[in-house]
């Protein structure tokens, strides 16, 4: 991964859980909405996984 993608999928994650601590979500329950383990989506707001865009789709608006 280059610095570049890296820094962009680091900023996306940030962003998320801005949206997230702003709408008073805990991960547990967004994890819940998305059908994946706490675990599992802590990491997407590290930026860490391979997440399916199909899995976007399912987060509460």
């Amino acid at each position: 991964m280059t610095v570049d993608v890296a820094y962009k999928v680091k900023n996306i994650a940030g962003n998320i859980r801005r949206i997230r601590e702003g709408k008073g979500y805990t991960q547990e329950y967004l994890a819940m909405k998305l059908g994946i383990s706490q675990n599992a989506y802590s990491k997407i707001e590290l930026g860490i996984p391979k997440l399916r865009l199909s899995a976007f789709s399912r987060l509460p608006k």
